[in-house]
């Protein structure tokens, strides 16, 4: 018969090692071989339940059929057959899942419970793609398949696990005894897809020249913003020349500033629109410092002059690439102090500070 462990942990190879004494219960020593279920860290992604519970019952529905109908002695014979294949297999680069620490932590499960074989699944998955790893390991030995399955569903899932088990033990194989046929397949066996070769990479354009604009108004207050932006990789820096006037029955302000910005782009993981490829969503956040202006300030008709406009900018925009250009839209707040204000009377009044949020929309060139 066979034991199953199941656990969805990713961080597995830590995990076996701690079993033996923070779980001494899980593990029974009952069994000749057991069989463990473990998510990976191939794709680093969350791996979904249902495909390890899936996993889990499949392989032991499948090792606990071909027990009771063969017997123990029958399953040994197949596990020795996946470990000592007739033909060897010419040996490939893989990203092995279980390492060193882990493949001690196996054989010392093996050890500790007197087992004479353990199969270890691990499952990874990104989206809809997924990669199954079975390794069999006794004392010495250890084998290592991995399948794929595109688009991934529950039926795709069952037929890529039966049929890397299949290829695992070597059903088509005759090293059993003679006499004695190898077990039938479990289902048609189809040539396994061919590894993904790299295309060549185009060159990653990492510059890029932008160019905003916003306008606003709201009762007494009117505001139009240009602005001018250029990136290289993440970093980008610019200028932005805001216009604002405020005026009422007693109060009369025109202002005029000049900007220099530094900003940072991300670049998102997901993207949050329905359309187009990854890595094509960014997100910008720039910080401005006024640098130069000139403010018209009136108060009960009197005409104040100040040491001239200050203050900063901060703006966060979120665009989307189309081929070679991008788009944005943002918002951008202002923040500008009049200080020292005098009049031609040598009459003061106390600074003044204004603040406006402008809806800003952009494109640029990707070159």
């Amino acid at each position: 018969m066979i034991t199953i462990f199941y656990r969805s942990k990713r961080v597995f190879p830590i995990f076996l090692l701690l079993s033996f004494f923070v779980f001494p219960g899980i593990l029974t020593a009952s069994e000749p071989y057991k069989i463990l279920v473990l998510s990976s860290k191939f794709f680093l992604g969350q791996v979904d339940e249902k495909y390890l519970s899936a996993g889990k019952k499949i392989l032991t529905d499948e090792f606990s059929r071909r027990s009771s109908m063969e017997g123990e002695d029958y399953l040994k014979k197949l596990i020795d057959s996946a470990l000592n294949p007739v033909q060897s297999k010419s040996k490939q680069k893989t990203f092995i899942d279980c390492k060193a620490k882990c493949l001690e932590g196996v054989r010392k499960i093996l050890k500790e419970e007197d087992l004479q074989a353990v199969m270890l699944l691990t499952i990874a998955q990104k989206n809809r793609k997924i990669r199954l790893q079975l390794l069999l390991t006794d004392h010495q030995k250890t084998r290592i398949e991995s399948s794929f399955c595109e688009n991934c569903n529950n039926s795709k899932f069952k037929t890529v696990l039966l049929q890397l088990v299949q290829k695992t033990f070597d059903y088509n194989q005759t090293s059993l005894q003679k006499n004695e046929k190898p077990d039938q397949p479990l289902v048609e066996k189809t040539p396994e897809p061919k590894p993904e070769t790299p295309s060549v990479r185009k060159k990653k354009k990492n510059i890029s020249a932008e160019a905003f604009y916003g306008w606003g108004s709201f009762a007494d207050s009117s505001s139009s913003v240009l602005g001018l932006q250029s990136y290289w990789n993440n970093l980008g820096a610019g200028l932005t020349n805001w216009d604002f006037q405020y005026k009422t029955s007693s109060f009369d302000l025109k202002m005029n500033t000049l900007a220099l910005n530094f900003g940072y782009r991300f670049e998102m993981r997901r993207n949050l629109l329905p359309f187009g490829d990854q890595s094509e969503e960014e997100v910008s956040v720039i910080l401005g410092w006024v640098t130069s202006g000139n403010a018209s300030f009136q108060y009960s008709g009197e005409t104040y002059k100040s040491s001239g406009p200050s203050g900063f900018d901060l703006m966060a925009t979120f665009g989307k690439k189309f081929h070679d250009w991008r788009g944005f839209l943002g918002f951008l707040y202002h923040n500008r102090s009049l200080k020292n204000l005098s009049s031609s009377g040598n009459s003061k009044i106390k600074d003044q500070n204004f603040s406006w949020i402008n809806l800003t929309f952009g494109g640029g060139w990707i070159f």
